[in-house]
């Protein structure tokens, strides 16, 4: 098994230098068609159109605190099999609680998928609760996908960890625009307070 490094537990305690937040959260310098534009380069307009989709870049990025007795692994396509099947499940159960366990081999398929990109979970007292993904990189844009929390474990904060650790990581790898998709209301303020701003007013909204 490949050894992927420590896990990010005190990764957060450097973004607020890192990247930094500028005073007015709602200032962005990339809002608008650009932004836009970009994205639909990235994702076909038809799988995104009828979604809440928000973007993040290095300046809006809201830098959190680290939460007790959580730590942060990063999941790639070298880590051993067994991280790959933890995230996976987590991201399973996230959405239908009584999924079963991703089998190995399911997981040994889907580790290409990790190329380019990387996943994280966050640990709480050795145990996984809350997971997500960056896609691979194009033209400084990716995407956050397969971000789900268990649960037993909602409302802690461990969501928004997640997501502010998969987009520093996004960010430091390179990306300067990230974006994800939703159509979830609970979500969409979790990633508002990540830093993330709505570059599409999502479905049924009126401007």
């Amino acid at each position: 098994m490949v050894d992927v490094g420590p896990p990010f537990t005190n990764s957060l305690t450097t973004l607020d230098t890192l990247l930094p937040m500028p005073v007015d959260p709602s200032s962005h310098s990339d809002e608008g068609e650009e932004t836009i534009a970009r994205i639909r380069s990235f994702r076909s307009p038809s799988i995104i159109s009828d979604r809440f989709i928000l973007a993040c870049t290095r300046a809006s990025l809201n830098a959190q605190p680290p939460l007790i007795d959580v730590a942060l692994l990063e999941v790639t396509s070298s880590s051993p099999v067994e991280d790959i099947q933890e995230t996976l499940t987590i991201n399973e159960r996230g959405f239908d609680p009584m999924a079963v366990e991703i089998p190995a081999d399911v997981a040994e398929q889907f580790r290409p998928n990790l190329v380019g990109g990387s996943a994280i979970i966050a640990r709480w007292q050795g145990i996984g609760v809350s997971t997500g993904m960056w896609l691979p990189i194009s033209r400084g844009v990716t995407e956050l996908a397969g971000i789900a929390t268990l649960v037993e474990f909602r409302r802690r904060g461990f969501g928004l960890m997640t997501v502010v650790a998969l987009a520093s990581s996004a960010l430091l790898t390179g990306a300067d625009l990230l974006f994800l998709s939703t159509n979830d209301e609970v979500a969409h303020s979790v990633y508002h307070r990540a830093g993330f701003f709505d570059v599409s007013p999502g479905p049924g909204a009126t401007k």
